[in-house]
């Protein structure tokens, strides 16, 4: 490999390799017993995986917790705080994502798909190593290292030998905590978000209720199952693909654009249920609110489009695909071969529910409605705020504009 660093040196620092300014590289292990082992809740030790690791951004869902006995097994990754975590196997969408671990989740390990990156402290700050490490042109160079063929993977030695440049220790200070302040206000906005779902899913919760009852109307006579859509073939469109819609939240956070092919083709406010093993059962499922007006998007034919009818509206559909009878029927009816399984559209011409009263429905509406537009702004200014970052990150790596003028800019992002 090339013995520079990928990352533009205007300002001449130093370039050193990762093993010069870290005390611990490695990966851990899946425990002895596997994923069946795991502990229903927290004993002691919890353990990361590649599914916790998202850029600059540590998602406690799905954190699996271990034995005290399986954890002394993987004694030799126990995290520390500070340590900087890198997924070292996966997709392309799982693969050199890299964030801090975060105190609160502590005690903890990983296991192998993931690799502790520990700084030393004498050399290094460890929110800087995390700017090299999510900086837009290290991705492609974590990559080029490859030895995983298809799935994705990079080595030990290939992360030590990873090429930086080394600005002073109060330097480095300075640019973590620049991008952490506008990591900070990303943070709380989801936290805001989750919070505004909470309220909109209890109320709904409390309104309304979703088990199968034979005299009830049909799923599909209160929401349109796969509403027609019309979009050209090879038009350019917005894109949203399984990988995009999230397990635990309402709001797509990343999407593209298209030439539309086949695929499942929507509008604003519908609703995306993935009907697919593992991804139904995973929970993914968003509300569409990225389009522009009158647009027609398009995206996966492994999930279902669910459209509000009448009075019902999106923050309603939505509630009713993440409720759990609803749920939990649409797992157990699934049918195909094992690994490929699906929820078929028509199942929802069987699954009955009471109609919702008009006067409840009302009431609820005018409640959810602004909360979830509330979630899309949120969702929004999130994007906003990580351009921001994203444009500073090489920025202030390469030497180009002083932390003073990067404050100025986080001022103005943050507000």
């Amino acid at each position: 490999m090339e013995s520079d660093s990928p990352v533009v040196n205007v300002a001449g620092w130093p370039v050193v390799s990762l093993r010069e300014v870290t005390t611990k590289i490695g990966s851990g292990a899946t425990p002895r017993g596997g994923a069946e082992s795991y502990l229903a809740a927290r004993s002691k030790f919890a353990l990361i995986r590649s599914q916790n690791v998202f850029d600059r951004r540590f998602d406690e869902s799905g954190l699996a917790f271990i034995t005290d006995g399986q954890s002394n097994d993987l004694r030799g990754v126990w995290l520390q705080p500070g340590d900087v975590l890198l997924n070292i196997t996966g997709d392309g969408v799982t693969f050199g994502r890299s964030c801090l671990v975060p105190e609160h989740v502590l005690p903890a390990c990983v296991n192998q798909h993931v690799s502790i990156i520990r700084a030393d402290r004498g050399r290094a700050v460890p929110g800087y190593l995390l700017a090299f490490l999510t900086h837009p042109d290290v991705k492609p160079y974590i990559a080029s290292f490859n030895s995983g063929g298809s799935r994705r993977a990079v080595t030990k030695g290939h992360i030590e030998s990873f090429r930086l440049p080394l600005p002073p220790m109060e330097m480095q200070r300075r640019i973590a905590a620049t991008l952490g302040a506008l990591d900070d206000k990303i943070e709380s906005n989801r936290r805001a978000q989750a919070l505004i779902e909470q309220v909109v899913q209890a109320r709904f919760q409390a309104a309304f209720s979703v088990d199968d009852e034979p005299g009830g109307e049909a799923i599909s006579s209160i929401v349109e199952v796969n509403p027609r859509r019309t979009l050209g073939r090879g038009q350019l469109a917005t894109y949203v693909g399984m990988s995009s819609l999230p397990e635990h939240a309402a709001e797509v956070t990343d999407w593209d654009v298209k030439e539309f092919g086949s695929g499942q083709k929507f509008a604003n406010g519908d609703v995306l249920m993935a009907r697919i093993t593992p991804c139904l059962e995973n929970g993914k499922t968003a509300v569409v609110d990225m389009l522009p007006n009158d647009e027609v998007g398009w995206g996966s034919t492994e999930y279902l489009v669910l459209a509000p009818r009448g009075a019902v509206s999106t923050p309603w559909v939505y509630c009713l695909a993440r409720s759990e009878p609803v749920r939990a029927y649409a797992i157990r009816s699934m049918s195909g071969t094992s690994g490929r399984q699906r929820f078929q559209p028509d199942g929802f011409d069987k699954y009955r529910i009471p109609a919702p009263d008009i006067a409840v429905l009302r009431a609820f509406n005018a409640q959810a409605i602004p909360l979830f537009q509330r979630m899309t702004s949120l969702r929004d200014e999130n994007r906003a705020l990580a351009r921001v970052r994203d444009t500073l990150l090489p920025e202030l790596l390469s030497g180009r504009i002083r932390v003073p003028e990067a404050r100025e800019a986080v001022v103005a992002a943050v507000g």
